[in-house]
């Protein structure tokens, strides 16, 4: 008897069960919305010289991090570092933000509960649903953005891009989501102009 109703609700409750399963299973992989400028502009092999579009960071040490990193990566697309921008064939101009404001973090919108009562030879079995309607508390998230802009010695900009991320702030710190940001913002280069993309962080990375 116990067995039979062991059974009775597991078949009842099995497909609210997989709906709170799959409303915990949330992809947290960092994501990040991407817009590029160009027209029509292939990149070539070249030197290029990367300045902060804030000329007061120009002796700053945290620049020059973030700056060395992003050279890497032009590297790889087969750019050449150059320290001297008036040697340079092209000046990445780097700007970058940082900001947290208050966000609302969602609990799991399903909850299941199961019952079972009786009394003598009389069973009953509840079951009851509930949505997280409401039940809400406050988070803190950080918003980063990394933008670069590629000019010519005249001042003619050949490729302009912007990666922006909102990530929870206790995890979202600009050091930390820089090279994410770098991905981001140079995945598929020189990317489609004039639209915003949504990049997401391959799995297993």
């Amino acid at each position: 008897m116990a067995t039979s109703i062991t059974r009775s609700i597991l078949r009842v409750a099995a497909p609210f069960i997989a709906l709170s399963l799959l409303a915990g299973c949330a992809d947290t992989r960092f994501k990040a919305d991407v817009v590029r400028f160009h027209s029509g502009y292939q990149p070539a092999p070249m030197s290029v010289a990367l300045v902060p579009a804030d000329p007061a960071l120009a002796d700053s040490l945290e620049f020059t991090a973030y700056a060395n990193q992003i050279g890497a990566r032009l590297g790889q697309l087969g750019f050449a570092p150059e320290p001297d921008p008036a040697k340079a064939a092209l000046v990445g101009q780097i700007s970058y933000s940082s900001a947290t404001r208050r966000g609302l973090k969602e609990d799991s919108p399903v909850k299941v509960g199961v019952g079972v009562g009786g009394v003598g030879s009389h069973v009953g079995v509840s079951l009851g649903t509930a949505f997280g309607i409401g039940e809400k508390t406050s988070n803190d998230v950080k918003v980063n953005s990394l933008s670069l802009r590629l000019v010519k010695p005249g001042g003619e900009a050949v490729w302009e891009g912007r990666a922006s991320s909102e990530n929870p702030a206790k995890t979202g710190d600009f050091a930390t989501t820089l090279p994410k940001l770098i991905d981001a913002l140079f995945t598929d280069f020189p990317g489609p102009s004039g639209r915003t993309t949504r990049y997401t962080e391959p799995a297993g990375k």
